[in-house]
């Protein structure tokens, strides 16, 4: 999951893409992209994918709710998926969603009226995972990733790979240094995140492991 957000705690700005399995949410146990955004910290205001006013798709052949079909096994080929959230200022300021299979795909945008505390710019990027036990009845929490811890490496522990930051001045895009990254788990027993890693083909450019088998998290 990728998150962009801004503004104060009570009205913060949030754009979420990315992937999950949710039951409850869809049906099914697919393995599904997915968006969200809220403007006043998940109180209010904020939709999943387009289940109502926010998000606009402009591309009919990629959609947040789609299944991905191609899914990485342990010990066996890895599949990797690439999106873009980008803002373009010198045109019309809305935060825009791009993907990058075979080709560039622009799957669609968060009109900049959604989120007037990210005008601007956004205070905070984030990459990793997080999960939800709705069944208070159930204290077993599920698997993260693959459910393999980041030290497993790869091949069996799920990854993020050539993580980039640009910015757009005047006369075109940038990379931004990615190296200052901050590492943050709430409970290591069951899920951990990797330092930067070197993945294959892949070395010079910001990667890391993440996940965890899940199990009896909070007892």
């Amino acid at each position: 999951m990728i998150t962009v957000s801004g503004g104060p705690p009570d009205k913060l700005n949030v754009i979420q893409v990315g992937w999950m399995v949710n039951k409850d949410a869809y049906g099914d146990g697919g393995t599904r992209m997915f968006t969200f955004w809220t403007a006043d910290n998940f109180v209010n205001t904020g939709c999943r994918d387009l289940f109502c006013p926010g998000f606009v798709q402009v591309d009919g052949s990629v959609a947040p709710g789609m299944t991905f079909y191609n899914l990485s096994t342990v010990d066996g080929p890895q599949y990797d998926y690439y999106f873009v959230i980008l803002e373009m200022n010198a045109t019309d300021e809305n935060w825009w969603l791009v993907s990058f299979d075979t080709q560039m795909r622009t799957i669609g945008y968060w009109p900049k009226a959604l989120f007037p505390d990210m005008k601007e710019s956004f205070t905070n990027l984030e990459w990793g995972g997080y999960l939800f036990n709705y069944d208070p009845k159930n204290t077993t929490s599920p698997q993260m990733g693959s459910g393999h811890f980041p030290e497993e490496g790869f091949g069996k522990a799920a990854y993020f790979r050539d993580i980039d930051l640009m910015r757009c001045p005047p006369e075109g895009f940038e990379l931004v240094s990615t190296d200052e990254v901050h590492i943050f788990t709430d409970n290591p027993q069951c899920y951990r995140v990797g330092e930067k890693a070197d993945l294959p083909c892949w070395s010079a450019a910001y990667n890391f492991y993440y996940g965890g088998a899940g199990g009896d998290c909070y007892p």
